[in-house]
């Protein structure tokens, strides 16, 4: 432990001392972010009585964000899916429902490229650290857990209309359903990407828990693809802030960066330092935030984005492409081919922590199907080895 701290304290006042000078065009527009903007922006989403993924008041949040994301610019359009049966946490009634992703993007002048950043917050709640409590359909205030994610990114929408900014890069600010409850809305959103890859993604930056502060300290929780966009972090919370950057892996697992690094992209975690001992519970109020503190994660994320879409090349993050083609999944069952003959040799499942799932597999005509009717919901990666090569595709269980 005594390395790793030594390490990270090391990298900080290496990046410290290589800093490039502040851009006070950009440090005069990030002064335009208002606390009290954010504080409002929280506020408004605590008032609906639940942001649960079932709750009957899903769809109201979503058209609300929706409207206040049209009115800074973007072109907004939600994603609705149907998830069905869907059993995480064992005392929820509800299992099966319509949820909603928000998709908010502000389009680069640059027609010739097709890169994206992406800033994403999960908009749904849950109350299930409240002894002896499972109405979570009717009360989740989720003022830290994540609506002080939401509320600081519809902030930076907004002074980034307000300020006319272009870019060569598009801007993509996202809130996804369902994180609580295995990361069902970004698991959607990346199976969509990952059908075509069509636009190339610079990477992901996620706000979750940005709200609770004891010790002017954001922690920068960082994936071992991301040292760029990890540097840069560091660089900007000293350039743009007086907050303490601190170095961490502790969360990456637990939110929805996690799903795009799972895919194989750059991925950035921001989150509180000093962990709220309310999340999770009804007593996740605004009452207990510090909105000068979002104030000032808002402009290091600002500041970050707008560095990184007007950068002339940007690097991507990609899926590399797959010899396996899946012919069908129905959650039930894997069916998928390989182009050659070869005979194969193994066949592996693992899940997003590495975790190795022996399947039951059954070949026929050149076809492979694998039994996946016991596996949990989430991103899995299927593993085959052949006469010497190893292809890896990932698919979704809903």
């Amino acid at each position: 432990m005594k390395r790793k701290i030594r390490f990270l304290l090391l990298f900080c006042l290496f990046v410290a001392l290589n800093t490039k000078a502040q851009n006070s065009v950009l440090q005069s527009i990030i002064n335009n972010i208002q606390a009290d903007s954010i504080k409002h922006n929280v506020e408004v989403l605590e008032s609906f009585p639940s942001r649960f993924l079932f709750s009957e008041y899903q769809r109201q949040v979503a058209f609300y964000l929706k409207e206040r994301m049209q009115n800074y610019g973007f072109d907004v359009e939600i994603d609705s899916f149907y998830v069905e049966d869907l059993y995480i946490i064992s005392n929820v009634p509800m299992n099966s429902g319509w949820a909603y992703n928000i998709l908010c993007v502000k389009k680069g002048n640059d027609n010739s490229v097709d890169s994206s950043l992406f800033l994403g917050a999960h908009y749904d709640c849950i109350s299930n650290r409240e002894e002896n409590f499972s109405d979570y359909e009717h009360f989740a205030p989720g003022a830290d857990d994540n609506a002080s994610g939401v509320a600081t990114l519809l902030e930076l929408a907004r002074v980034w209309q307000q300020s006319h900014i272009t870019s060569k890069h598009n801007l993509r600010i996202e809130f996804y359903a369902g994180e609580e409850l295995n990361f069902v809305g970004s698991n959607h959103r990346l199976y969509q990407l990952a059908e075509t890859w069509n636009t190339k993604v610079i990477g992901m930056i996620n706000l979750d828990m940005v709200g609770y502060n004891k010790s002017d300290t954001l922690n920068i929780n960082y994936y071992d693809n991301s040292s760029d966009l990890t540097s840069q972090a560091i660089e900007y919370t000293l350039l743009y802030s007086d907050l303490i950057p601190h170095l961490d892996t502790e969360y990456r697992e637990r939110s929805d960066s996690w799903v795009f690094y799972s895919w194989g992209l750059k991925a950035l975690f921001f989150t509180e330092h000093d962990f709220s001992p309310y999340y999770h519970t009804l007593q996740d109020s605004s009452t207990y935030l510090d909105f000068n503190y979002m104030k000032k994660i808002c402009g290091i994320t600002f500041a970050l984005a707008f560095d990184i879409l007007s950068s002339e090349e940007v690097s991507v993050g990609l899926e590399p492409i797959s010899n396996i083609e899946i012919i069908k999944n129905d959650n039930k069952e894997l069916v998928f081919c390989l182009p050659s003959n070869e005979i194969i040799n193994n066949i592996l499942i693992t899940d997003v922590y590495g975790r190795i799932l022996k399947p039951r597999t059954k070949i026929t005509n050149q076809q492979t199907t694998i039994d996946i009717s016991e596996l949990g919901s989430g991103i899995y990666s299927l593993i085959v080895y052949e006469s010497g090569n190893k292809y890896v595709k990932k698919f979704l269980k809903l």
